[in-house]
């Protein structure tokens, strides 16, 4: 028998016709699965969206939309990112007063609220947690604790009156 008789070439004939049905799907994978290595290995290189050195996006949604609640929920969440002490300090937080952040955080929540949205549960449960950070008194944490409840009475977010400190 030679080296190269049709007995001795393994037959993968077989194999491929089943295979050939699913072959686009297979390209697709493939394409992913390369995609997402490449996406992996550049995680570090990930803006950070709210206190980016360059045009950011929240300061952008923030210019553009100025009275609606998505923008000011954003906005509190980048002066409340502000508010804790990181060296270098961002571009960003320049925007804000750093010896009252803690009343600026405050009152674009209070802004954000007040446009009476009804959607968007991180604006009320993170005031609750921002203002149990910032020592407020328990009137006020209990009174945005139940407009919290009212308005997400099925949520499965943890009592967020229990911050760990």
């Amino acid at each position: 028998m030679s080296p190269m008789s049709p007995q001795s070439v393994p037959q993968y004939r077989p194999l491929l016709q089943k295979l050939r049905p699913f072959r686009f799907l297979i390209v697709v994978y493939a394409s992913m699965f390369a995609v997402s290595i490449w996406e992996n290995s550049h995680r570090d290189d990930a803006v950070d969206l709210m206190l980016s050195p360059h045009p950011n996006f929240t300061s952008t949604v923030f210019e553009l939309y100025p009275g609606r609640a998505e923008p000011l929920y954003m906005r509190a969440i980048q002066a409340g990112l502000c508010a804790e002490k990181r060296y270098p300090v961002p571009v960003v937080c320049g925007e804000f007063n750093s010896w009252r952040i803690k009343d600026e955080v405050n009152d674009i929540f209070q802004l954000g609220l007040k446009t009476g949205v009804k959607h968007i549960e991180g604006i009320y449960y993170e005031y609750v947690q921002f203002l149990v950070v910032s020592g407020s008194t328990k009137s006020e944490i209990d009174a945005a604790y139940e407009k919290w409840r009212t308005n997400f009475p099925l949520s499965q977010l943890p009592d967020p009156r229990q911050v760990p400190l």
